[in-house]
């Protein structure tokens, strides 16, 4: 249940982003009423983009060893770099202003390290949440064992490590991880073999990343969820 609502959670707020509304309300019947009384308003380039991105995506899938994300990824950013997408008002990725992190800790104050502990204590378990029905929908999907104290063990340490480095919370995205076992993923190498490849992307294509569409990315999302 927490699976599939989480699915449906994703899947409307992409759209929304695909349509151009904003969606950011944490109430989902009213993220939808924004978004179709707003109708008026979505931009119909960036839905078209939408939907021929998740037509091919979908035809792609067919294909179990065939990067259709990254395929899909690339002409995208060939026809907003060509066509000028985003004077249609189709929104772009833009530029990404990466740095070297520096190991630091936080100055700030007891009231906020008072505060800081409350919402931390709600997003251990919001993480927790997602995490273990990643782990646990596709561990049943494919006859895997599972060990929630090596999970827990494992999100905590990596966690750790990014707030030190001033990095975002970890978990087991649902979307993340629907994206990676559908394209073939069936190992943890996978996970090392995506860092080696974002590596090279941020070292080399960078720029490129710039132009890639919203609604394309909004696309690979629903496409993996669905």
């Amino acid at each position: 249940g927490f699976t599939f609502g989480l699915a449906i959670v994703i899947i409307v707020k992409q759209f929304a982003s695909a349509v151009g509304i904003k969606a950011g309300h944490t109430n989902l019947f009213y993220n939808l009423y924004t978004i179709f009384h707003s109708i008026t308003a979505w931009n119909l380039i960036s839905l078209m983009v939408f939907a021929i991105s998740l037509g091919l995506l979908f035809c792609f899938s067919r294909f179990r060893h065939f990067p259709g994300g990254l395929f899909v990824i690339v002409i995208s950013i060939l026809a907003s770099y060509f066509l000028g997408l985003s004077q249609e008002g189709v929104h772009l990725v833009g530029d990404i202003d990466l740095r070297l992190p520096e190991l630091s800790f936080p100055e700030i104050t007891k009231t906020q390290w008072l505060r800081l502990g409350e919402i931390a204590l709600a997003l251990s378990l919001i993480l927790y949440s997602e995490s273990y029905g990643s782990i646990r929908s596709f561990s049943m999907k494919h006859g895997d064992a599972i060990s929630p104290n090596q999970d827990l063990f494992a999100l905590g340490v990596s966690n750790i490590v990014s707030g030190l480095f001033r990095g975002m919370p970890v978990a087991a995205g649902y979307s993340a991880t629907a994206a990676n076992e559908s394209v073939g993923a069936t190992s943890r190498l996978s996970g090392l073999v995506s860092a080696m490849a974002i590596l090279i992307i941020v070292l080399l294509f960078l720029p490129a990343i710039a132009f890639t569409p919203e609604p394309v990315l909004a696309a690979i999302v629903v496409c993996a969820v669905s």
